[in-house]
C-alpha cells in the first residue's frame, strides 16, 4: 500500500454494502482493497499489504469464516473484523478461534468501524486518519479494485 502503511481488505458481496464502507474508510484516510467474494478477497491479500480485513460471514462459495481463518494463516497480524446480519448464527467463541478479532452487527456504526481501525492500523502520518470526514470532502485514502 502507499506509503508503507498497510491496507484495509473489504470482502462483502452485496456491492452497495461493499462500497459504502470502502467510500467511507476512504474518506477517513485508510487506503482499501474491495473484494466480492472469498477467493478474490485471498488474491488481494496474497499481493498486498493488507493490515486488517472487513468480512462478511455469508458469501458466495467459501464462507467468511472459513476466509477469516485463512486469513490469518496467510497474514498473522492481521485485524479481521466480521460485519454480518447473521452473528446469531454464529459462536462468537468459535469465531474468535478462527482469527476473527472484531464482530460489528450489520447494520454497523461506520463512525464505530473507522475507530476500530483507527485504534488497530498505524497512523499514516495524517493525523487526521482514522477519524471519519463526510465523504464529499475526500481524504488521503484509495480504494483498489
Amino acid at each position: 500500500m502507499e506509503d508503507g502503511h498497510k491496507g484495509v481488505l473489504i470482502v462483502e458481496d452485496e456491492a452497495g454494502i461493499r462500497q459504502l464502507i470502502a467510500k467511507t474508510l476512504s474518506a477517513a484516510g485508510f487506503d482499501c482493497l474491495v473484494a466480492q467474494d472469498a477467493e478474490e478477497g485471498l488474491r488481494q491479500a496474497s499481493i498486498a499489504d493488507v493490515g486488517a480485513a472487513v468480512l462478511d460471514l455469508n458469501l458466495p462459495g467459501m464462507s467468511g469464516a472459513e476466509l477469516a481463518w485463512r486469513l490469518t494463516q496467510l497474514v498473522p497480524d492481521a485485524h479481521v473484523i466480521v460485519v454480518s446480519g447473521f452473528l446469531e448464527e454464529w459462536d462468537a467463541d468459535d469465531l474468535r478461534d478462527l482469527g476473527v478479532a472484531t464482530l460489528m452487527s450489520k447494520p454497523c456504526d461506520m463512525d464505530e468501524l473507522v475507530s476500530v481501525l483507527g485504534e488497530v492500523l498505524p497512523a499514516s502520518g495524517d493525523v487526521s486518519r482514522g477519524k471519519r470526514r463526510e465523504p464529499e470532502t475526500g481524504g488521503p485514502g484509495r480504494v483498489i479494485q
